[in-house]
């Protein structure tokens, strides 16, 4: 008890006293025509003034309580009972007075919350600006980037699964202090209070058995070895992507028996080739090969180009099943060969290579963004390529079965495009780690550095076409699926496309610049690979879906005058009558502000409800009125 009356609550950061000038500051005490006044000011309808000078009489008429608190040195006459503030009602942050944007510093209003005022709202911080956001058909783009209509992906709690949903909003929070979590080879930058779908421990106490149940929690609630939902897979959702009109036309000078100068088209003498009209599963694995061992080069006539592939001829499957690919795709039959290399002899080819976005340069190569953009199974051809011509399938040394798939370049750059192909196609991967080595060359010792993708999911359905390492794929029995902890089985509350997995570090890693989105239909969307709520504002320009479930958010004064039907059937009735008791009575006569919210039968409003009031001066009462009407099986929470 000692240490309870010795505590001291340092309230510095919240009683903060700002002199402002009031419009109207009403006499200490309280009188009819005070209440009169407050009617007329607000314009109130006729049935509201009785309301409220029922309220005076009765106050006028009733002792203070004897129950709760002493109140034998309160003085009602001392008070101011109405503050009519020099401010209006504002939309942008920049049109809110000064002193009022300094009290909301203070108190931690958000970025977001600030920019949007209007009304009341509530809002959860979110990601930091280079944040992955998986989107259809644009591929994963960083939050910042990210615009109102673009196609992201959510996860459905009804259905358990994960489903393309459409962006409704985007918000800029400003600079916030933000930790990294690192989840099954995923990292994402988030603030301390935004939530994850987590899978919490609901066993009753005795039972040795866990019993999981989801929950959304803040990341300040959570540490290392908690677990959270990831996405396995994204639905199919891809088009093939149709190639830019492309012809090439290359002239040089030649001259006649006279001696005049002329214009020879000489692009009709490069070899015929057909060009693909769109992507498709063939050439995709063609390029996925060109990607990991192919180049592009030039002869000593500057205009003439070819495309070369490092197939060595002690891969004779490889190159038989490269060919037929280049008869099926080009009608070309490869007929220049060595012993380390094949060569396609097309100029038209290396320039429509490099007009798609495929170039020459081991270090300066690009997986171009139209590649996520085709469907799944070009996809996997495309990996599938990559890895017949630069990857490796990995065999344990004593089983039968393969250990993994192992994807390595000097090109982080690659990597990163591979990582999030096979996000799209619901394979796992590792984070991309970089590898130090030494080798020998002429004597001399070397050191390179390089990177390495390992594939943790299911590789079996990688289209390869090698037989050694396609042979090798279709042996490996076991991957991870995430739908067990620590031998639990968790089935129930995973799917095809979502699993859960632990938190393997959470680390603060200093104040940067974070974003959110708003999706139509759910709070929430995929970022890293990492299921992750979305902010849910609700200010008085609602959400477009609950505005057509019906319901309101509004403030309480111009309630009075938009839903007067509905203000007037439940103001201070049954519920909290005014003859309640005294400061109910007082309440009744003065109240000024608050907020009204009307949630129709059946509506679920999934998002807190939130408000922020202000008092406006010295000796000033706080009559703001909160009425909340939830009709019949609907939910709402309201924080004020």
């Amino acid at each position: 008890m000692q240490e309870m009356q010795d505590f001291k609550i340092d309230r510095s950061r919240y009683d903060d006293f700002v002199s402002i000038k009031n419009k109207f500051e009403s006499p200490e005490g309280l009188t009819e025509e005070l209440v009169r006044f407050i009617s007329k000011e607000k314009n109130e309808p006729e049935w509201m003034l009785n309301k409220r000078l029922q309220g005076f009489k009765l106050f006028t008429e009733t002792k203070l309580p004897t129950w709760g608190p002493d109140l034998s040195k309160l003085d009602l006459d001392k008070i101011k009972y109405y503050v009519d503030p020099d401010a209006k009602e504002s939309t942008k942050w920049e049109d809110v007075p000064e002193e009022i944007r300094r009290v909301a510093e203070k108190i931690g209003i958000p970025e977001a919350e600030k920019r949007e005022l209007g009304g009341a709202g509530f809002q959860f911080d979110c990601l930091t600006g280079d944040s992955l956001v998986y989107t259809n058909p644009k591929g994963p783009m960083e939050i910042k980037n990210i615009k109102p209509g673009d196609t992201v992906f959510s996860y459905d709690e009804e259905s358990n699964n994960i489903v393309k949903s459409k962006v409704t909003g985007f918000m800029d929070k400003g600079k916030l202090p933000v930790f990294e979590v690192n989840v099954a080879g995923r990292k994402i930058k988030t603030t301390s209070n935004h939530p994850f779908l987590t899978l919490v421990d609901k066993r009753k106490e005795g039972k040795l058995r866990a019993r999981y149940a989801k929950e959304w929690k803040p990341l300040s609630d959570l540490n290392e070895g908690d677990i959270v939902a990831i996405a396995t897979d994204l639905p199919e959702c891809g088009e093939s992507y149709k190639f830019p009109k492309f012809e090439i036309r290359r002239t040089i000078k030649g001259k006649n028996q006279t001696g005049q100068t002329f214009d020879v088209d000489i692009s009709k003498t490069y070899n015929n080739i057909i060009l693909p009209k769109s992507s498709n599963e063939d050439f995709m694995w063609i390029l996925g090969v060109f990607l990991g061992e192919g180049w592009i080069s030039k002869s000593k006539k500057e205009f003439k180009k070819y495309v070369k592939f490092a197939i060595p001829e002690s891969q004779e499957s490889f190159r038989i099943e490269f060919n037929e690919a280049c008869k099926k795709v080009f009608g070309y039959n490869i007929t220049t060969k060595t012993k380390d290399w094949v060569s396609i002899n097309s100029t038209l080819l290396a320039h429509f290579l490099e007009n798609i976005g495929f170039n020459s340069g081991a270090r300066i190569k690009r997986v171009p963004n139209w590649v996520i953009s085709i469907p799944k199974n070009e996809k996997l051809a495309f990996l599938g390529g990559y890895l017949d011509s630069d990857g490796t399938v990995r065999k344990k040394s004593d089983s039968n079965h393969t250990a993994d798939v192992v994807y390595t370049s000097v090109n982080k750059e690659i990597l990163a495009k591979i990582k999030q192909l096979c996000i799209y196609c619901g394979i796992q991967t590792s984070k991309i780690t970089n590898v130090e080595s030494s080798y020998i060359y002429k004597g001399e010792k070397k050191n390179a550095s390089f990177h390495r993708l390992h594939i943790s999911g299911n590789s079996g359905i990688i289209k390869s076409r090698y037989n050694f390492k396609k042979d090798r794929l279709n042996k490996k029995k076991f991957f991870i699926k995430f739908k067990s902890i620590m031998d639990t089985n968790i089935r129930s509350h995973t799917s095809d496309s979502v699993g859960f997995a632990k938190i393997k570090s959470i680390k603060s890693i200093g104040i940067e610049n974070v974003y959110d989105i708003s999706i139509e239909g759910y709070k929430n969307f995929v970022s890293e690979g990492i299921i992750v709520h979305n902010s849910s504002m609700a200010y008085h320009s609602l959400k477009v879906e609950l505005e057509e479930q019906g319901v309101i958010f509004e403030n309480m004064d111009v309630a009075v005058h938009k839903y007067p039907e509905l203000v007037k059937k439940y103001f201070m009735s049954s519920c909290i009558p005014v003859n309640d008791h005294k400061f109910i009575m007082l309440h009744a006569a003065v109240w000024s502000g608050g907020t009204f919210i009307y949630i129709p039968e059946n509506v679920k409003v999934r998002m807190p409800l939130q408000a922020y009031f202000r008092m406006n001066a010295m000796k000033g009462g706080q009559f703001e009125h909160t009425l909340i009407i939830a009709d019949k099986n609907s939910e709402v929470a309201y924080i004020e």
